[in-house]
């Protein structure tokens, strides 16, 4: 495999038709990591690290050692007395690995070759888009990008969009975006300049978008060489708006959805989040909470071979449900209706760091303690106890031992390549950096 000085894979890396490669350009959450309350230590923690510190305090005074508590001492200077684990380690150069604890958004970067050239699909250009391909697209070599394709209409998926226009001047022409005629009713109310050019303001600088609407939520299609089954899944559901409780009145605050009165309530209606299986051996599901009996058909249709195939998937919480993403135990319950041969998570929150979820794959195969010397062993244990406790994983626990598979984390960085029979990782550079400009991936913020 041709590489840069630094070790990383370049474009004319030499690959088969078959060969799929899998750039993970975020794996974190929609709000993304590490997060700004969390770092700056704001006095009302999120739900999860609200958790830790009523572990932390319940605790005996004996028994709160930085070594037994992920490295966390509320007497330490800055980033050390920031009790999430995941942010503190983002931004201290002290935790091993502790960048890989930096996640964007959920997204991917495809190539495959056609023509003799890499081409390049990306799938969702979320809030960090810009910010992750400056840092990944020059270790990667990748200088274009062929279409988008957008999972849903949230922020975290389509928010990028205008930061395609440069990308689109360059290359001196339009990127096709492949969506959902929902998600395009949404991408049309929140930027409709990119829809309508006669919508714009200013110096009319826009980016050149060529629309792709999907014929329904089932229908294979193709892209850059790339066959692609959408996968419609369940990521939530609807709010339905309650009337207001009185008419409005000057100076009275809005709440969070734009109206005064009681908030929302959830319907029964699910929110639809496409999934995809991308040339029938790499199954994406990036936002869920749960999988349909007819996409389940869909999957088994899609993938002929599932021993040789690869799962992303979405896994926000170790142990507890939520109402669009799915936990660790459920997140395994749907790798084993498909046993791939392995099983990449994204979409990972607070404080859960890194290294704990490295522990938590391996803890699929009974193996633990890949660094018995980390500051996160002990947590990883707790952690891993209480998710095997969990009614969720005593019921699928037989089964998954005996999948053969393999569980690990992705994170934003990480590369992967695919053929019949084969799936390895590129390299990241002996030093860690990222190519083209030198960026080192291991650097604090």
């Amino acid at each position: 495999m041709a590489s840069n000085t630094n070790g990383c894979p370049v474009d004319n890396a030499p690959a088969d038709d078959e060969t799929l490669r899998v750039h993970f350009l975020g794996t974190g959450t929609s709000t993304a990591l590490p997060v700004g309350p969390c770092l700056a230590e704001v006095d009302k923690p999120s739900r999860d690290v609200g958790l830790f510190l009523d572990d932390y305090n319940a605790a005996p005074e004996d028994k709160r050692t930085p070594h037994q508590w992920g490295g966390y001492d509320p007497s330490a200077q800055w980033p050390g007395s920031v009790p999430c684990g995941s942010c503190r380690g983002a931004v201290d150069p002290r935790v091993k690995d502790g960048w890989k604890n930096r996640r964007g958004n959920p997204a991917v970067v495809l190539r495959k070759k056609r023509g003799g050239e890499w081409r390049n699909v990306v799938v969702d250009v979320g809030k960090t888009f810009r910010e992750q391909s400056c840092k990944l697209f020059p270790r990667w070599g990748i200088k274009r990008i062929d279409a988008v394709i957008i999972t849903h209409g949230h922020a975290d998926a389509y928010n990028g969009l205008d930061d395609l226009r440069e990308w689109c001047g360059r290359q001196g022409g339009h990127i096709p975006i492949y969506c959902s005629a929902l998600t395009f009713e949404t991408i049309s109310a929140s930027f409709p300049y990119l829809v309508d050019k006669t919508k714009a303001s200013g110096g009319g600088d826009l980016p050149s978008l060529h629309f792709h609407i999907l014929k329904d939520d089932t229908t294979p299609f193709e892209v850059e060489g790339i066959t692609v089954a959408p996968l419609p899944v369940h990521h939530g559901s609807y709010f339905s708006a309650a009337p207001p409780a009185e008419p409005s009145k000057p100076g009275t605050p809005i709440n969070d959805v734009g109206h005064h009165g009681p908030k929302p309530t959830a319907s029964k209606e699910p929110f639809i989040c496409l999934g995809f299986v991308f040339d029938s051996r790499l199954v994406y599901l990036s936002d869920l909470n749960s999988v349909p009996d007819k996409t389940w058909d869909l999957i088994n249709a899609a993938v002929p071979n599932k021993a040789d195939s690869v799962l992303i998937m979405d896994t926000l919480w170790p142990w507890r449900p939520h109402p669009s993403h799915v936990s660790f135990p459920q997140a395994m319950d749907i790798t084993l209706g498909i046993k791939p041969k392995a099983t990449y998570l994204l979409g990972m929150t607070h404080p859960t760091t890194h290294y704990i979820w490295e522990e938590v794959g391996l803890s699929i195969r009974d193996q633990q303690r890949r660094d018995p010397g980390h500051q996160d062993t002990a947590l990883a244990d707790m952690l891993i106890k209480r998710i095997w406790e969990s009614e969720d994983m005593a019921r699928i626990a037989a089964d998954l031992k005996t999948w053969g598979g393999r569980v690990e984390p992705a994170w934003d960085g990480l590369a992967i390549e695919m053929g019949p029979g084969r799936l390895e990782q590129l390299p990241i550079g002996k030093d860690g950096s990222a190519g083209g400009w030198g960026v080192d991936l291991t650097a604090s913020l």
